[in-house]
């Protein structure tokens, strides 16, 4: 889920550069060039990060990595993408990537090549829609420490992911909780492993703290909650699934 939340940076882009230009007509859409296919994945479920729908896509091909960034370079090229210099392209991870944007639909393209031990090279292709921006909201009278900072928000296959960075030790933010969230109904687990997942009814919350050098802690909740059960072809429908946190 981490990983996930990573997503708008990794393909550098941020709500921010949502309000400097707006997505024109263009032709059809981009084809992710995937030459000797071996595998392909796509990852299920709609996805919003920082308030705008991400795709993900793993492909794997019976290629080096020396062949297919100049194949990729060339289909951005050819597509009419905006290609940020080498300076510019996005380097948050050991993998190399190349990321374009095309400015007429406003939609940003990351390509994440990772060499495999047999010759092949996994390439996770990443889009994310600018256009379609909409401001990430935290639940409603959800808990959260005075002074929290850098706060994100992702929606990922019936799971919502919380981050962000609070000016206190984990153990500040864990009591926090604990109480914030026993007011709330919530129970935490007993087991060790568990002491950090709360629940009420078929509602979970897990907590994952993590301490920085200057006193901070990097804060993540990641909260799930129970599909609607589908209604019967005939007969009164059912009982909707119980509300998140508030």
């Amino acid at each position: 889920m981490l990983a996930i939340a990573l997503a708008v940076t990794l393909m550098g882009v941020s709500p921010k550069s949502t309000r400097v230009a707006q997505p024109n007509p263009s032709p059809a859409p981009f084809a992710w060039p995937t030459p000797d296919l071996i595998e392909d994945a796509d990852v299920q479920g709609p996805m919003r990060v920082q308030g705008i729908p991400i795709r993900l896509r793993a492909v794997k091909l019976r290629h080096s990595l020396d062949e297919l960034a100049p194949l990729y370079l060339h289909a951005y090229e050819q597509a009419g993408f905006y290609i940020p210099p080498g300076e510019h392209q996005v380097d948050l991870f050991r993998d190399p990537s190349l990321t374009a944007l095309d400015t007429r639909r406003f939609i940003s393209y990351t390509a994440i090549f990772q060499k495999n031990p047999d010759g092949s090279t996994t390439v996770i292709l990443g889009e994310a829609n600018l256009s379609l921006y909409r401001p990430a909201n935290v639940p409603p009278g959800f808990p959260m420490i005075a002074g929290a900072a850098h706060v994100s928000s992702v929606h990922f296959e019936g799971s919502q992911v919380l981050t962000y960075d609070a000016p206190a030790k984990p153990d500040a933010v864990r009591a926090f909780y604990a109480k914030a969230l026993g007011k709330l109904g919530f129970a935490p687990g007993t087991a060790p492993l568990d002491a950090n997942v709360f629940r009420k009814g078929a509602n979970e919350l897990q907590l994952e703290l993590a301490s920085g050098d200057t006193g901070r802690t990097s804060v993540v909740i990641v909260m799930r909650q129970p599909a609607a059960p589908s209604a019967p072809a005939t007969g009164p429908s059912s009982a909707p699934a119980a509300d998140p946190p508030r």
